[in-house]
């Protein structure tokens, strides 16, 4: 075999060699990657399960005892109400119950209510707007609006 040949040869192998290498570690890294998203997925995850565990009972404990703020939503004939619980403590939390879902959420106020999730399946985002006297009149719940009657 001449020398031109051999040369080919080698610089063939040599990247097979480094092409293997590479495959290798590509692997392994995007199995680090998938088991780093994972874990803060699942860590995540069990946060919020946490959180539900502990605001939801006392929720629907405070729901039971206190009166709401009642209101409705009418799309088509099809009629939805929403409830409304501002508990008062230091958190400003507030409760919203739609659907049958309810959630916890910690609240400020300035011309409007804005609402921050803490626990529970009901409105992944929330808002409520007051009239003059700081009453609420509407409420925003994923982009449905309720109004009180």
């Amino acid at each position: 075999m001449d020398k031109s040949k051999k040369f080919g040869q080698h610089a063939y192998n040599d990247l097979k060699k480094g092409g293997r290498i590479f495959l290798v570690i590509a692997l392994a890294f995007t199995a680090m990657c998938a088991t780093w998203i994972g874990r803060s997925e699942y860590q995540s995850y069990r946060i919020k399960k946490e959180r539900d565990n502990i605001l939801i009972p006392k929720a629907m404990e405070f729901s039971r005892t206190h009166v709401p703020t009642m209101l409705y939503r009418d799309e088509f004939g099809d009629k939805e109400m929403a409830m409304l619980w501002f508990v008062g403590d230091t958190d400003r939390h507030a409760i919203i119950k739609v659907s049958g879902e309810m959630g916890v959420y910690s609240t400020s106020q300035y011309s409007s209510v804005s609402f921050f999730k803490q626990a529970g399946a009901a409105c992944e985002s929330a808002s409520a707007s007051t009239d003059k006297d700081g009453k609420i009149n509407t409420l925003s719940c994923d982009n449905k609006i309720y109004f009180t009657k």
